[in-house]
């Protein structure tokens, strides 16, 4: 579960698209309990690690004004342990700063 959120990905983008995460195709069983999984959260109000980065990056991404309000709240971001961030950690760093901001 975490490959496929961490990756960027929801249910509904896995279903309609088809994903491959590390040259592993994410099957039906996957996409079942990725669902379920959803399900649970949502229904005891809770979100993981991953959430906490992937909801608001897609507020951000549907929604560039919201993403443009938050750019604009910072001068500059900084990163600790920036070799390490992944690719959903880039494109929430991307949102939070804009094409002209300091990283």
């Amino acid at each position: 579960l975490e490959l496929i959120k961490t990756s960027g990905n929801t249910p509904s983008s896995v279903n309609s698209t088809g994903v491959t995460i590390n040259n592993q195709r994410v099957d039906e069983c996957d996409l079942a309990i990725l669902e379920q999984y959803e399900h649970i959260m949502r229904l005891e109000n809770r979100v993981d690690y991953a959430d906490l980065i992937l909801k608001p990056l897609i507020i951000f991404e549907n929604r560039p004004q919201v993403a443009t309000a938050w750019a604009n709240a910072f001068k500059a971001v900084m990163v600790d342990e920036f070799q390490d961030t992944n690719h959903l950690q880039y494109r929430m760093l991307r949102a939070l700063t804009g094409s002209t901001k300091a990283v």
